[in-house]
């Protein structure tokens, strides 16, 4: 069975770390949510999913950066 990508609930292990890969993930999973949330008019719930986007997208700076 292969692993998954991203851990239940949305965080990474502090004992594992994520590669840049699962971040550009985590980050293009949130954005497609966001958008559908979006299209069906929750607002609350697009705003939630798109802080979750710009959080993966923030530590995937950070993984590349160093």
């Amino acid at each position: 069975m292969a692993s998954p990508i991203v851990a239940p609930g949305g965080a990474f292990p502090r004992a594992a770390r994520a590669t840049p890969v699962q971040h550009h993930c985590a980050a293009h999973n949130a954005l497609t949510l966001a958008l559908l949330y979006l299209g069906r008019g929750d607002l609350p719930a697009a705003r939630r999913k798109a802080i979750q986007a710009l959080a993966s997208m923030r530590q995937l700076q950070e993984v590349q950066h160093g």
